[in-house]
């Protein structure tokens, strides 16, 4: 017979235990502390140039200086594509026929600013260039203004662990570049060379002396330009400041370089165009903005020893 429960008496109900000493059951979860675990990271071998670097970040916008030292060389030689590709990324200069330059009027336009060097040079006798030896150095350059700049700025690269340097007097030392005397020239602020050429000269004198206005508006077409204007161009790009890319149109910058050669009107320092092209180079990912590989190589060759022959040459 079931028991009758007496609806006057209660079971007393002891309170319940803190929430930090009951015991989870039933569950087969075991509760302790988490304790930091040994991550491995998987390291990527690099493709190209340094070994001993990681490959671990991106450079996705922004100059290559800002970016961790230790990573430079890799981020740029990932910026200059394959070993296949090297070679189409990298401007490379092309030998001047003076016939020709004398005929369209080209050698005293060059004479007269004391570029008459920049026609003959051509880097090695032999014609090779060992790439590798280049990207490195362009890799890892760094700018020294010293007390007067930019006659004393030194931009200095690593090449097989050995520094080389490129600056006015190594560069004279290479062929008489900037034959007139120092006061002959304009030196021109990087910024105003790469972004504000209005300061330099009125862009519609420089774009009446470059264009067929008839064409209409301005447009940095090579198209729209005059047709010795274009020749002229070809060079520009290949030994003046040489560049990859599309070449169907106008940079900025080359604007006023061609103004300088065609008029004398802005007067400047082949060398120190030099400088600002190779310090302007790593602030962007964009190939095209690429310097002389002939003559940095000349200049790595005057204060360290290039790699094995086996390298990727021209």
């Amino acid at each position: 017979m079931a028991r009758k429960r007496d609806a006057g008496k209660q079971k007393a109900v002891e309170p319940a235990a803190p929430a930090r000493e009951r015991k989870r059951r039933g569950t087969g979860i075991e509760i302790r502390d988490a304790k930091m675990e040994e991550v491995q990271t998987a390291v990527i071998e690099p493709q190209y140039g340094l070994a001993h670097v990681p490959y671990t970040i991106q450079w996705k916008e922004g100059s290559l200086s800002k970016m961790a030292a230790a990573y430079q060389p890799e981020l740029y030689y990932e910026k200059m594509g394959a070993e296949s590709t090297i070679k189409a990324n990298l401007a490379l200069e092309k030998v001047v026929y003076k016939p020709d330059f004398k005929a369209l009027g080209f050698h005293k336009m060059l004479e007269d600013l004391g570029w008459g060097a920049v026609m003959e040079f051509q880097g090695n006798k032999n014609g090779d260039i060992y790439l590798k030896s280049v990207l490195e150095w362009m890799s890892t350059l760094t700018k020294d203004d010293r007390p007067t700049p930019p006659k004393t700025t030194t931009l200095t690269g690593m090449v097989n662990g050995k520094p080389a340097t490129m600056s006015f007097a190594t560069l004279k030392q290479l062929a008489p570049f900037d034959s007139k005397a120092d006061k002959f020239y304009n030196y021109v602020k990087e910024n105003d060379l790469f972004l504000h050429q209005k300061n330099l000269a009125d862009e519609s004198v420089m774009h009446r002396e470059l264009f067929m206005l008839e064409k209409g508006e301005v447009t940095m077409k090579r198209d729209h330009l005059k047709p010795l204007v274009r020749l002229l161009f070809s060079f520009v790009t290949a030994n003046v400041s040489p560049r990859v890319g599309d070449k169907s149109m106008l940079r900025l910058w080359e604007i006023p370089i061609l103004y300088a050669i065609l008029t004398g009107e802005i007067k400047f320092s082949f060398r120190h165009l030099v400088l600002l092209k190779c310090m302007e180079m790593p602030k962007s990912k964009r190939k095209e903005t690429d310097t002389s590989c002939a003559l940095d190589q000349c200049v790595v060759r005057k204060t360290t020893r290039f790699a094995s022959k086996r390298e990727t040459v021209r």
